[in-house]
């Protein structure tokens, strides 16, 4: 942010900034270079039911290239950058070519996940697709992360 901006952002925009760990701004930054950003949650539900709870939630490789591989950790920053409405991740919207989520279906840690619901007695895997969405705001952190 420098001068010729700075009247043109929220007031509480540097206390927001503050809340962000250096690998939730470097995701973020990484955001600007996918256009499309496919998440699967892995779920383990009753067979013949949608009844069931979530395995992993909001898996994706992006930030594998910059370091950020822990599934646990990546989480809890979407979780995050969700609460800080920088990014949404809505329920029920998802990206309508399925190949790019076939790439997340077939990852080794996944596959192996998946492969343990069926020895939960009556329990199937289920794979809820998902995307994320940048907010306006997402723009201008990335302009001030970037700039």
């Amino acid at each position: 942010m420098n001068s010729a901006t700075i009247n043109h952002v929220h007031p509480s925009f540097v206390e927001i900034i503050k809340q962000l760990s250096p690998e939730e701004a470097s995701l973020l930054v990484s955001l600007k270079t996918h256009s499309e950003i496919p998440l699967i949650t892995l779920r383990s539900v009753e067979l013949g039911t949608n009844k069931g709870f979530d395995f992993i939630k909001n898996f994706t490789t992006l930030g594998d290239e910059i370091g950020i591989i822990d599934f646990k950790i990546k989480a809890v920053y979407f979780d995050n950058l969700t609460r800080l409405k920088i990014i949404d991740i809505p329920e029920n919207y998802y990206l309508t070519d399925n190949t790019l989520y076939q790439a997340l279906q077939n990852h080794p840690l996944i596959v192996k996940l998946a492969s343990e619901i069926p020895k939960l007695e009556g329990r199937v895997p289920y794979f809820q697709k998902k995307t994320l969405k940048g907010y306006v705001f997402w723009y201008l952190v990335y302009e001030y992360l970037c700039c």
